[in-house]
């Protein structure tokens, strides 16, 4: 997960970095922020359901006692 927001952080510097010697208008800049983030979110929730659906398959592999 630092990972991920690693790579956002870097993916945010880069844009800004880019466009400061040649200030414009940022929307562009912030749009692709917002999709890295969205992409974050993606990959974050994927992550915790294939957890989950490890979890599960671990528990349902599992002998019961009774």
């Amino acid at each position: 997960m630092n990972h991920a927001f690693y790579t956002a952080a870097i993916a945010g510097a880069v844009l800004i970095a880019l466009d400061l010697p040649h200030p414009s208008n940022l929307d562009p800049e912030g749009r692709r922020i917002l999709v890295t983030f969205v992409g974050v979110a993606i990959a974050v929730i994927v992550n915790v359901l294939a957890g989950l659906l490890k979890k599960g398959k671990a528990s349902a592999a599992a002998p019961h006692a009774d």
